[in-house]
């Protein structure tokens, strides 16, 4: 089946379109969320474990090898399982060309490149983290769903790289892991409150704790080492915009507009999947807000919730 063709041209949707919005780094609302979580050594992600470390030093070698590469990551047997689960995935079948079976890293790598493996090994590495809390899990395994759904999505999105929507949906709520590693079990409120509030969630939280845990992925993002490799700059902003679904349709970034919209669509999906969404109204507002951005047509949107509903429904328990 054809990528869906995700169309250029906004200005054909309405003759009187609203203005469209260039948007920054938040940097000033970035350090006040900061501030307020208890500053930078308060505020941290989990650390990257040194096979990561080595990898992140190859990829970004003037010459990287591919067989030196592919040997660091089987040093490591979990984060060599993570990264083939992910790639043998359907998801990732259904939209990638591959001409062998995939048995090794080896392959991985001759399928997708260095940095695209290199990313997937950051994704693995977090996957792997042990749990600090159920509140952590909450968040890693939520996470992980999504980030599977924004792959699924983007694999009938134009322009958008089924790897690079992974990680975007991975890195999404990033924030949310460096603030339930700071705020523990005071953080858990807030944070089902988002998973029932995928648009506005983010007012409870700016309001009583005077953070916003999306502001701060950016900065989790950067802690792993992330944000200034090609096209990664986007991802950030996107990161950073992940709930703002009532400006979506005027981001005058094509791929941030997007990430956004696919990474909303994902988080409403998974969340009904799973029964996390309670609040109706508000889904139903940030679907439709993501379907009018992406222009899936009735049948590709039928086939991405039939695939996420065997993905999910039927997996064996880990």
């Amino acid at each position: 089946m054809n990528r869906h063709q995700a169309s250029k041209q906004q200005s054909a949707h309405s003759v009187h379109a609203p203005s469209m919005v260039s948007v920054p780094l938040r940097k000033e609302a970035i350090m006040q969320s900061l501030k307020h979580v208890g500053g930078i050594s308060a505020f941290k992600v989990p650390d990257m474990p040194d096979v990561v470390i080595l990898l992140e030093k190859e990829a970004n070698s003037r010459y990287p090898n591919a067989r030196k590469f592919a040997e660091i990551i089987e040093s490591n047997n979990v984060i060599t399982g993570e990264i083939l689960s992910i790639v043998k995935s359907p998801t990732f079948l259904r939209h990638m060309s591959a001409t062998v079976e995939i048995k090794t890293i080896h392959h991985v790598i001759s399928l997708i490149g260095i940095q695209k493996t290199y990313r997937l090994a950051v994704a693995a590495a977090i996957r792997s983290i042990p749990a600090q809390s159920t509140l952590f899990r909450s968040i890693i395994d939520h996470s992980f769903d999504v980030a599977l759904a924004c792959a699924e999505i983007a694999g009938y999105v134009q322009g958008i790289d089924i790897n690079d929507a992974y990680l975007f949906g991975l890195f999404r709520d990033a924030g949310a892991i460096g603030v339930a590693n700071s705020l523990q079990q005071q953080y858990d409120r807030y944070w089902y409150h988002l998973l029932s509030f995928p648009g506005t969630g983010t007012v409870l939280e700016e309001q009583e704790l005077k953070i916003r845990h999306d502001y701060l992925g950016v900065v989790a993002a950067r802690q792993w080492g992330f944000g200034s490799g090609e096209g990664e700059g986007d991802m950030l902003i996107a990161i950073q915009e992940h709930h703002n679904y009532q400006q979506l349709s005027q981001f005058t970034n094509e791929r941030v507009r997007l990430l956004v919209a696919i990474g909303l669509l994902a988080e409403v999906l998974v969340g009904e999947i799973n029964a996390e969404n309670y609040q109706a109204t508000e889904v139903e507002q940030v679907r439709a807000t993501a379907l009018d951005v992406l222009y899936l047509s009735d049948e590709i949107k039928k086939l991405i919730r039939m695939n996420l509903l065997s993905l999910f429904i039927d997996r064996t328990p880990s």
